[in-house]
């Protein structure tokens, strides 16, 4: 086979990792290809959208200017090999999904193979040439040991990328191509999906700039939340579908290694796209696209933890990332606090600082002393969807007994008994319930079937009134800006709920299973309703949310039962507005008020 040329395209879309503890699907790399000088891009729009399915659509218009006599090009889009998954020797990417081209409204047949590929050096495109299998035996899932393939003719194992071959007829003056694929996304113990897309090869063209350039983010569920490094988008406005906050954030998986970035945390959903347009784009760097949870801090081995301390009421907040002039933290929803008012604090496990919660799948034991052979004197059974959070008192190590090693153990208060539990049974965090509130006594209301929350509490916590199977009637002043996860679950008696203005958002599970829930009123700042928090209330009839935009909610935020024997009451000319989303014209019954 002749040596090919690659000429047009450098669409480079990847999945990247943050952690060791991942499965590489897809990888790209930043090639050069040879440089068409006379061919520039006068267009581009770039749609990329995060699927239910594990798999990312890629969607890539272009339109290219050249300014001389018609040409035959041969062009090339390379994808690096998986770390893990099967070896396709024919050429196909295992996976990527549905990969077409079209240029001036036609399609264009491609050949693949493998080419030798490594990061950092020079690939000149040639096909290798393999056999059926490599002369070393191959380990049990069918793969090589690393991404290398055995090249017949030059009798070596080499590193390789899959790698899609076709001949496109440039015309005169303006021509149009149209790129799409679905690939897998990557996954990683931090975030379900990471998306790399290159721009930067882009600026081989003539002029080194995309005339016209824009791009969408776009999302096939409803609530899906991203968040990526922005600096190359800061010069111009996003158009945005609901909400968005720009901070600064400590990205340690920086490719040179951590540094804080300038981020944007925005909305998507499947009826509007994220977009960003600008003219005379120069791509000086490339796109990285995570799940918002990648700027939320994880604790799976760290004991310790920032927190942000407000100095007016005490309380303390989750700590995330922050701007100039304010610290950006989340509750229910996400929010700013002041920096003139605030301070940041360290809370670690070993000062007695934090909480703890059980993740295993069998029952923790609480023991007298710091020893596998000491008494149990408490039992932590196995946590349901919401685990239970208890205080830390201490963390520190033990010498074991029987093997003369030292275990590490936390000193923790289990429903007012203090006792240790070994690590590894148990998660720490600095703050279990996200937010702590000074102390109040709405707790202890002498009428157990209404609660009074009094003018002034700002937060409910997570499970605040998780099973108080007595309470009817809740008033809710205010004050209150945020309802904690799960924070009226399994309320069984709860028959109607009105929220004050102040809430913006109803978190998951914060009704699950009320059923005697008969009606509920939602103020009109509230934007998003999210998984099962009303799944389980099954006496549901009357809704009435006050907002003519409709919220974004998850297809789960509704038991089934609802839909179809409850009323939804809106504002007057909203109907049509409700209707036009799909997860909201799945009510049988809407009407205006």
């Amino acid at each position: 086979m002749k040596k090919i040329i690659p000429v047009l395209l450098a669409l480079l879309f990847a999945t990247s990792i943050k952690a060791n503890d991942a499965v590489f699907y897809m990888s790209g790399a930043t090639l050069v290809p040879i440089k068409e000088t006379d061919i520039s891009i006068s267009k581009e729009i770039l749609t990329i959208t995060v699927g239910k399915d594990d798999y990312a659509t890629v969607d890539v218009y272009y339109e290219f200017y050249n300014p001389k006599k018609s040409k035959t090009v041969t062009m090339a889009f390379e994808a690096m090999a998986p770390s893990y998954g099967p070896i396709h020797r024919d050429g196909t990417h295992p996976f990527i999904k549905d990969f077409t081209v079209q240029m001036n409204g036609s399609s264009l047949p491609f050949e693949n193979a493998l080419i030798e590929s490594e990061y950092g050096k020079p690939t000149d495109y040639t096909p290798l040439t393999i056999g059926e299998s490599d002369p070393d035996e191959e380990d049990e899932e069918g793969m090589p040991d690393g991404d290398y393939v055995y090249d017949e003719k030059q009798e070596k194992y080499v590193p390789f990328s899959y790698c899609y071959f076709f001949t496109a007829n440039f015309k005169k003056g303006v021509n149009t191509v149209h790129h799409t694929y679905r690939y897998r996304m990557n996954q990683n113990i931090y975030a379900n999906y990471v998306i790399d897309y290159w721009l930067t090869p882009a600026a081989r063209w003539a002029g080194g700039k995309i005339d016209d350039f824009t791009l969408r983010i776009k999302s096939e569920r409803y609530g899906e939340e991203i968040c990526m490094v922005d600096s190359l988008f800061m010069g111009k406005p996003w158009d945005i579908n609901s909400y968005q906050y720009f901070f600064y954030h400590d990205n340690p998986y920086a490719l040179h290694g951590g540094k804080v970035e300038h981020f944007m945390l925005a909305d998507l959903n499947p009826d509007k796209a994220l977009e960003w347009h600008s003219t005379d784009f120069v791509p000086s760097r490339n796109i990285t696209i995570y799940p918002a949870d990648y700027i939320k801090p994880e604790y799976y081995w760290s004991k310790e933890g920032t927190v942000i301390v407000n100095d007016t009421d005490g309380s303390v907040h989750v700590y995330l990332a922050e701007d100039d002039t304010r610290y950006f933290s989340e509750a229910q929803d996400y929010f700013w606090i002041d920096k003139s008012t605030s301070h940041l604090e360290t809370y670690r496990a070993q000062d007695g600082k934090g909480s703890v919660y059980s993740f295993d799948d069998k029952p923790v034991y609480v023991r007298l002393s710091p020893s596998r052979k000491a008494d149990v004197i408490q039992v932590i059974d196995v946590p349901e969807e919401i685990p239970e959070y208890y205080d830390c008192l201490g963390y520190f190590r033990a010498r074991n007994d029987e093997t003369r090693w030292y275990n590490w153990w936390y000193k923790v208060n289990v429903d007012g008994i203090v006792g240790y539990i070994e690590d590894g049974r148990i998660h720490w965090e600095p703050l279990g319930d996200r937010t702590i509130e000074p102390p109040h006594d709405f707790y202890n209301y002498s009428d157990p079937s209404s609660v009074i929350i009094p003018d002034g509490v700002t937060y409910v916590l997570d499970n605040a009134f998780y099973k108080c199977g007595d309470i009817k009637s809740v008033s809710i002043p205010g004050s209150v800006k945020f309802l904690g996860n799960g924070a009226f679950r399994e309320c069984s008696a709860l028959e109607s709920v009105i929220l004050p203005d102040s809430i913006n958002a109803i978190g998951p599970w914060t009704f699950k299973d009320c059923s005697s829930l008969t009606s509920v009123v939602l103020p009109a700042g509230v934007t998003r309703i999210q998984a099962e928090a009303f799944m389980g209330c099954t006496s549901l009839r009357s809704i009435t949310l006050n907002s003519p935009t409709p919220p974004i909610i998850w297809e789960n935020s509704f038991d089934p039962s609802i839909y179809k024997n409850a009323t939804l009451y809106v504002p007057k000319g909203s109907k049509s507005a409700y209707m036009s989303k799909y997860d909201w014209k799945r009510f049988r019954n809407i009407v205006e008020k």
